[in-house]
């Protein structure tokens, strides 16, 4: 919860067009069908974006044309089911963290 967290305020959520924490209209887009606002009270997994394995652990994160900007946050690395990271079509700037690489079931990032 803490990584999703520290991932909103690095990619600069308010600024978020779907879902961001003080988004009234969460859930409504067909990207983000049914799912919840960011750092809501609802569990991560519930968050549009995330998606979750059986044992609740985050495995995808996927964000498209959603006006990511700011950086790849570093702690991200600590989500060690990880597979896919989509962020196409936003502002991210930097370069990918090199943590990412310790990430053995990443195999997109886009």
């Amino acid at each position: 919860r803490c990584t999703m967290a520290v991932f909103y305020f690095s990619t600069e959520g308010n600024d978020w067009r779907f879902c961001s924490a003080t988004s009234r209209f969460c859930g409504q887009t067909d990207a983000f069908r049914d799912r919840r606002a960011f750092l809501s009270g609802d569990t991560e997994c519930d968050w549009a974006g995330i998606t979750c394995n059986g044992d609740g652990c985050i495995t995808e994160i996927e964000f498209e044309a959603n006006n990511l900007g700011g950086t790849i946050a570093t702690e991200l690395a600590l989500l060690t089911d990880l597979a896919l990271l989509g962020m196409e079509e936003g502002t991210t700037g930097g370069s990918i963290p090199s943590e990412l690489g310790s990430l053995s079931n990443l195999f997109f990032i886009d």
